[in-house]
């Protein structure tokens, strides 16, 4: 928090990735761990594995205020290192035919993948079952991560709206509102209420890059919708699934609330009790695993070893998905050695990407830079590298094709 007021900010956006790395990890490893003290006998049944006077929830206290610091000092590294500025040429026609490119790939895509799992009603009434693994993997899984080709499409439409001032009816306004609808039919079957209030929060953001308006005011307007959506979003993604079972379904409390952010503090005490999952180090092979579970199943010959995260998840009793975080992700994979290697490559990557992005004015580019803003700092709760991949994998090829079709002449590095 006071890294966050005292330090010289180096962009000339409102909003830094640093800025949203401070805020989550303050969260996460800071007010969490206060409020879970004074809340930890209502909290959810998994919490109680370990009895929260153990030393190793001090411990993990005292290893996330080291590994902090370890990435300021990584960030501050990165910031001193040459960069070689993105130069991209846009205009408004080139990203609308990028953007209507990537929409119509992901279509192909959806279609498929609803095809897949049996019609248009199945793949509404199955959201939360697939998520939660209580049915069978569809052979054309892959599909659902390739249709997220479109909630990108959908900001890139967005913003030539905005910076072209197109408001009136239009071709470029009518995909906006399209992809925007698609978009939300594919978020409601992830089942995820963290992926669509980031989805959502996009628009906002990239709103705020470039008209250069605060949008800090707007955040008092929709805490209440986010704590509402955090309390019964579940409710509506069951909405298809459980005709009869009411939307607001159980009162508002903290404690429900809580327990949808306390799994960093819980995981990094148990992963600290609990070193190794088989009595070895993983040797960071769950980065391996995230690309080879990105493959068509027809494609891969073998079982799927079992991820950091499915791991961590029987070793709370199985009774609901655990997410890893950056820190246990670390110790997993290679001990204290591990958390430090995985600590200055975040560090690093964040400075670096910081700076890549700050050299620009407004151009296409904030686009790319509104998505790292929330992808790059969630790493810090959601490391799992398989979840994280599959989730964001059309965002990466999306942005390596933007580099790929926008490169400008060459400009010395800064």
């Amino acid at each position: 928090m006071f890294n966050e007021i005292f330090r010289k900010k180096n962009s000339n956006k409102h909003i830094e990735i640093l800025t949203m790395v401070n805020v989550i990890y303050l969260l996460s490893f800071s007010i969490v761990p206060i409020l879970v003290y004074f809340y930890f006998e209502n909290l959810h049944i998994w919490t109680q594995k370990n009895d929260i006077n153990e030393i190793y929830y001090l411990y993990g206290s005292f290893i996330s205020l080291i590994v902090y610091l370890l990435i300021i000092l990584a960030y501050s590294f990165s910031l001193k290192l040459s960069v070689k500025p993105l130069n991209l040429v846009e205009d408004q026609k080139k990203n609308f035919s990028f953007a209507i490119s990537l929409y119509f790939v992901g279509f192909f895509f959806l279609i498929l993948f609803i095809q897949g799992v049996g019609g248009f009603s199945n793949f509404l009434e199955t959201n939360t079952l697939y998520r939660s693994g209580d049915i069978e993997v569809s052979s054309v899984a892959f599909a659902r991560n390739l249709s997220m080709f479109i909630p990108v499409a959908s900001h890139i439409f967005y913003y030539n709206l905005i910076k072209n001032r197109n408001y009136i009816f239009s071709f470029q306004l009518l995909m906006t509102i399209l992809s925007f609808l698609t978009s939300l039919l594919i978020y409601y079957n992830r089942a995820g209420r963290l992926s669509l209030l980031i989805y959502l929060a996009t628009f906002f953001v990239i709103y705020n890059l470039v008209t250069k308006r605060n949008i800090k005011k707007y955040l008092l307007i929709f805490s209440p919708i986010i704590l509402w959506f955090i309390m019964y979003g579940k409710s509506i993604y069951n909405i298809f699934f459980q005709n009869n079972r009411p939307i607001i379904n159980r009162e508002f409390s903290l404690e429900i609330i809580l327990s949808e952010f306390v799994f960093p503090f819980y995981t990094l005490a148990n992963t600290l009790k609990y070193p190794f999952f088989n009595d070895s180090p993983r040797l960071f092979v769950d980065f391996i695993i995230a690309f080879v579970n990105l493959l068509p199943s027809a494609l891969i010959p073998f079982d799927v070893p079992k991820n950091v995260t499915q791991l961590n998840t029987e070793s709370f009793g199985d009774i609901s998905g655990i997410p890893i975080d950056m820190i246990s992700l670390g110790y997993h994979s290679f001990g204290l050695a591990g958390v430090i290697l995985i600590t200055i490559c975040f560090g690093i990557l964040i400075g670096y990407v910081q700076r890549k992005f700050s050299l620009k004015e407004v151009n296409i580019t904030i686009v790319f830079y509104a998505h790292f803003l929330f992808f790059l700092p969630l790493r810090i709760p959601y490391a799992e590298p398989t979840n994280f991949l599959k989730g964001n994998f059309a965002l990466l090829i999306s942005f390596l094709l933007l580099l790929l079709l926008y490169k400008g002449r060459h400009i010395n590095k800064l």
